[in-house]
């Protein structure tokens, strides 16, 4: 019961109800956020039942590390040209693959699975917003597809700080008052993503109605 009282599996769930109520997934971008929504919201809870019975939770894990940050690539990427997000996709689902059967493998969470596509959202996002400075596109910095689109930077950005070392000595290092690292970090990260994603569905709910 304390396990379903926990902060960021209720974020989860909430944010997700608020996407069912209030984004149409008739609208590409929408549905493509819904999608993140949901295997988020199954990766917290379907986990939970697997601790439950004692079994492994790495290969839940690693299937939604392939499914969300592809979404988000594929998200960022209809900013492109359809070629280059595509090439773009195709290289990070290659990487996943290979790392998940050649290098750490699927028993185990595959930390460099996580922290590529986590870098490579934040690169494209970067050169994103400089092509935008360069046409002094200033607008598309206070529109709402930017918002989202800065949601998982700093998700991404944490995690893979924690990830990219493999270190449980670093990440069970005490913060302050007992709270570790990894805790801290995960935390904070969360509650800034989902924060900005609540954000962007109530702003477009807003628009809806103008």
């Amino acid at each position: 019961m304390i396990q379903f009282l926990n902060p960021i599996k209720i974020i989860v769930l909430l944010t997700f109800l608020v996407g069912l109520l209030f984004l149409n997934y008739k609208n590409s971008t929408h549905f493509k956020l819904l999608c993140i929504l949901f295997i988020c919201f199954i990766n917290e809870y379907v986990a939970l039942i697997l601790k439950y019975k004692d079994l492994s939770i790495d290969n839940l894990f690693n299937v939604n590390i392939l499914i969300h940050n592809s979404l988000w690539i594929f998200i960022i990427g209809s900013f492109f040209s359809k070629k280059y997000s595509n090439s773009v996709l195709v290289v990070h689902l290659i990487f996943c693959v290979i790392n998940m059967f050649f290098f750490e493998g699927y028993s185990k969470f595959d930390y460099y699975s996580f922290v590529f596509g986590a870098l490579l959202y934040t690169v494209l996002f970067i050169y994103l917003s400089f092509i935008k400075l360069k046409n002094d596109d200033l607008f598309f910095f206070q529109s709402n597809i930017y918002i989202l689109m800065f949601a998982p930077v700093l998700f991404f950005l944490g995690l893979s700080f924690m990830f990219s070392f493999k270190s449980k000595e670093l990440t069970s290092t005490e913060v302050f008052f007992g709270i570790k690292l990894y805790k801290f970090i995960n935390y904070f990260v969360n509650i800034f993503y989902y924060f900005f994603i609540n954000l962007y569905i109530f702003k477009e709910k807003k628009k809806a109605y103008v």
